[in-house]
């Protein structure tokens, strides 16, 4: 007997589901598009994210920010995680970049650290096209502050297994 509850909030064109903890996700209805989109989830301690996603281009349909407030008494912390999709090129449509920013009781919003990714632009021997290559980490200053490459094995009739995640450890930047 299950104890979690699935309940249309009609007013907000929402679906709310709430496990027995208290954690909530909400997610567009029937009516809107595009159906059972998550829209929000709020964990038991009452900390809202909230997802925004894009509505044309590459982006359309994709997350392009999520945005937690968490209070922490006396503090209010907002913090915001921003993704970008390349435009163009063989990686169009693919995750470029994401970043987090984090604010504290409404003040300037401060870059925390972002994560860019690159992909092979053409199948090497190392990768298909457009598998992820690269994720390099940079701190708030924009000082690279780690690097994983990804190397993958071409199997028959496939795009390539994942072999290899080469951490910062295994080479010097």
């Amino acid at each position: 007997f299950y104890q979690d509850t699935l309940v249309t909030d009609a007013p907000n064109n929402a679906i709310v589901f709430t496990d027995t903890a208290g954690s909530q996700w909400t997610f567009n209805d029937f009516l809107t598009s595009p159906t059972g989109q998550l829209k929000s989830y709020q964990d038991p301690a009452q900390n809202l994210t909230t997802l925004t996603y894009g509505t044309s281009g590459v982006s359309l349909g994709k997350v392009i920010q999520a945005q937690t407030v968490t209070v922490a008494a006396p503090d209010t912390i907002t913090e915001t995680w921003t993704y970008d999709y390349f435009l163009t090129g063989t990686s169009a449509g693919k995750l470029e970049r994401v970043s987090l920013a984090r604010s504290v009781n409404a003040g300037p919003s401060v870059l925390v650290r972002k994560v860019e990714y690159s992909y092979y632009p053409t199948t090497t021997s190392n990768g298909p096209q457009n598998s992820l290559q690269w994720a390099r980490i940079y701190d708030a200053a924009g000082v690279q502050i780690a690097a994983y490459y990804h190397r993958y094995e071409q199997m028959l009739g496939s795009r390539g297994l994942l072999t290899l995640i080469l951490f910062p450890q295994g080479y010097e930047l």
